[in-house]
């Protein structure tokens, strides 16, 4: 299933590139990322995992995230990283 984030409009057709997809308008938030087809504690430290396909598609399409979002997946990555003994 495709997600479906609101384009940035391109009122007067005058993209140079026309192949290149529209970015996506707003900064994507934790709403977004963490939703019910989320696996739910799948990571070792037994925090849901964010919505891979939603996360592809933002970053697909030039999305950006907002701050807090951001540093929520910094810190779940740190935390099942150091959990990991096979990572120096």
């Amino acid at each position: 299933m495709k997600p479906s984030f609101t384009l940035l409009p391109d009122p007067m057709s005058d993209r140079v590139s026309k192949s290149t997809p529209l970015p996506i308008f707003k900064r994507i938030g934790d709403e977004d990322i963490y939703t019910k087809d989320a696996e739910p504690n799948a990571s070792p430290t037994g925090a849901p995992l964010p919505s891979w396909p939603n996360l592809k598609y933002i970053f697909e399409h030039e999305g950006r995230l907002q701050k807090a979002t951001c540093l929520r997946i910094l810190r779940e990555v740190t935390a099942i990283l150091k959990a990991e003994p096979n990572i120096l």
